[in-house]
Parts: C-alpha cells; structure tokens; sequence
C-alpha cells in the first residue's frame, strides 16, 4: 500500500508531464496495471471491466484513486469527466471501468488546475516558480545563505504567498543536519509531523531526496542500532524503509540476533525483500510471521502488492475448511508456488511455530514428491484438512 507521500509523489510527476491527473495513468505509474493490458483491454480483448486487469486487489487500487482524488482537491484542481468516457460502448451501455459506480466515477475523473485560480501552487506565476526552484536546489544542496536569499524572493513577490511559512520551517530546519540528536523520539516525531509535511507542499517531487539525510542522520544514531522492542519505530530498519532503503531494511533486521521473536521486524523484513526482489527472504519471513500469530501477518499478506501472491492469498480465503491463516505458507507450498526449504531456529522446541514449521516440511517434500506415499501419509497425519484439500486439487 501507498503512503500519502508516495501518492503525492506520484500525483507531482504526472501533473508536472501533463498539468493533469489521468487515473488510468496514476494506476499505471503505481504498478496496479500494465500498459500490455490496459491496450488489451482498450482493444476489448479482455475482460469488459478493466478492475479485472488490475494487479493485486482492486480495493487497493480504488484506495489509492481516494487518496489521490482527496489530495487533487487540495491543490484546488477541478474535477472532469472527458466526453470519451460519457460515450457509451457497443451494446449502449456507458463505459465502466470499474463495476462499482462510486469507484466507477473515481477511476473517470481527471482534475486539472483552474486557470482562473489565483492560488500559487504547482504552475503559477513564472518568477515566484523561479524563485521557489532556487530555494529547493538551495535545501537539497545544503545551502543555508542560499535559501535565505530564495526564501526572500518568494517573499518578496507575494508575501502572503500559501508556501512562504513552510518553506520558512524547511531553511530553520537544515542546520539540524549538523547538530547531534538528544532526543531520538522528539527527532522522529518533529520531521514526520512538520518537516516532512512542509516539504512535500514546497519541494513537491524532490521533497524525498532532501529528507533521506534527515532519516539517514536518524538512522546512524547510536540508538537507532539496538532494537527496542518497546520503541520498534526507532530501529534502523524502520528508518530505512522511510526512503526505500530496502537493502539496508534487510540488513538491520538480520543484524538483530533473535529478530524471528520479533513479529514486526519480520514484517520488514518480508516486505522490505519482496521490494528488493528477494523472494526466498521474503517468502520465509512471511511464513514465520504467519506462525507467529501476530495480527502483523494478517495486515501484511491482506496488503501484499506481488501479484502472483495476492492470487494465491484469494484463492487461500476462498476455501472452504478449516484453515488458519499460519497454514498458509504449507498450502501455497502444495498449491505450487515456489516456496524455500529452510531450517527452523530450533528443531527441538515444542512450541507453536515449530509445530507448524514441521507440517511446512512435510508439505514441501510432498509437493516435491507428490506419488510417495510414506510423505502423503505423514501429510495426512499432521495435517488432515491440508492434505484433504491438496488431493482434492490433485484430482481435479
């Protein structure tokens, strides 16, 4: 899922190539569909329904149309609906894109800024845009004489300008990239709550790139090194996953010598290698996040953007039985998705997760040698209901 920034982001690129926001074209830039299939379906060569060429959950992709149809209206942009979308198809009917009508009529409409609008926001007034661009290459190359210069332009040019407050916070706030951190939480609590929201309304697309040396400065404090259970959000690992540091993400929890004990760094770390295309990290740490019981594993596979696992993950809830959801990595195991074979951090324990670990086991070896009948028994032994539904899928 999308955070509000990354939505932004996406939303600062599309109006600054086409001064317009096409859902079709925040969907293709978020990954939730190809261009490959939006021609097929445009061709009527697919489905008649275009939620159905969608990857992963379509709810997803109408949650980011919100978030993103919530933000158009607070840059004042102007709703449409293009004529082409009023036309109706060859059967008469008018064109659907989605079958629900409120998601229907967000994923047909297009905002555009208002000419007439004296706002100064994305596109208007060519000096102050001078001005405000001089003061984004000031903060991200560290300049603080600079920015002050910039930032008395723009004032200059219209004092009581919507940006002028915030992008007087961003100058107060550079110098704190070179003084120490007392207080990790009061850090972290200050950029999230007010830098980073100044910077996305002054900075727009590159409000990422001047932040990261807020989190990285975050990141390398002493503190941010020892996992706190009590306080997780300060963890490296959380501050990497800030600015897209997967590798890093990966790296700090395995750093943590028990962090399979710990379901939220299990979380990071599947999906922090699923970004990273790792998938056999990924696919282990989700299975050991689903044997945990933690509602983190619930949230995360609920919220998995991988398309081929969001398939098996629906076809998962579909069945009909007695499933749970810590049997979800040995069904996809038997449902042929291609799972690692790994050890437990204990073979002895008795507890829970090894419990389910050991039917993992015996369902990947069964799904490697599905005619052995001493693996099919032993299946059947541990598990009667998965081994139920697998020889039911066999035989279909």
């Amino acid at each position: 899922m999308f955070s509000e920034h990354q939505i932004q982001s996406l939303i600062d690129h599309l109006l600054a190539r086409h001064e317009a926001l096409d859902p079709l074209d925040l969907l293709l830039a978020a990954g939730r569909l190809s261009r490959t299939r939006l021609d097929h379906w445009q061709r009527q060569e697919t489905s008649a329904w275009l939620e159905d060429s969608l990857a992963g959950d379509p709810q997803r992709a109408v949650e980011l149309l919100q978030s993103a149809a919530a933000i158009a209206e607070r840059l004042e942009l102007e709703p449409h609906t293009p004529d082409s979308d009023r036309q109706p198809n060859e059967v008469g009917q008018p064109k659907r894109l989605f079958r629900n009508p409120a998601a229907d009529r967000l994923a047909r409409t297009h905002w555009r800024r208002n000419p007439d609008t004296p706002q100064l926001n994305l596109f208007f007034d060519n000096r102050f845009n001078i001005a405000r661009a001089d003061l984004v290459a000031a903060l991200v190359a560290g300049e603080v004489a600079r920015a002050e210069i910039a930032l008395a332009e723009m004032a200059g040019i219209s004092a009581a300008n919507d940006l002028q407050g915030d992008a007087e916070l961003l100058v107060e706030n550079l110098p704190k990239l070179h003084q120490p951190i007392d207080d990790p939480q009061g850090w972290l609590d200050h950029i999230e709550h007010i830098v980073v929201p100044a910077a996305r309304r002054v900075m727009t697309v590159q409000a990422d790139r001047w932040l990261e040396a807020f989190w990285q400065k975050l990141g390398c404090d002493p503190a941010a090194r020892h996992f706190d259970a009590a306080n997780p959000q300060l963890h490296v690992s959380a501050i990497a996953a800030r600015y897209g540091d997967w590798t890093g993400v990966i790296d700090a929890v395995r750093a943590v010598p028990d962090h399979a004990a710990h379901p939220v760094l299990l979380q990071r770390l599947a999906h922090a290698a699923l970004m990273a295309r790792d998938r056999p990290v990924a696919l282990e740490a989700l299975a050991r996040l689903c044997w945990s019981g933690h509602q983190l594993a619930d949230r995360l596979i609920q919220e998995i953007d991988d398309p081929q696992l969001a398939d098996h993950r629906d076809r998962f809830f579909d069945l009909e039985g007695t499933l749970e959801l810590a049997d979800f990595p040995a069904w996809l195991v038997l449902a042929g998705h291609a799972m690692p074979n790994f050890e437990p951090w204990n073979s002895d324990a008795q507890d829970a997760p090894a419990a389910h670990w050991r039917t993992y086991a015996a369902s990947w070896r069964l799904a490697h040698n599905p005619e052995d009948i001493a693996l099919r028994t032993k299946l059947r032994q541990r598990h009667p209901e998965l081994f139920r539904i697998w020889l039911g899928a066999r035989r279909i």
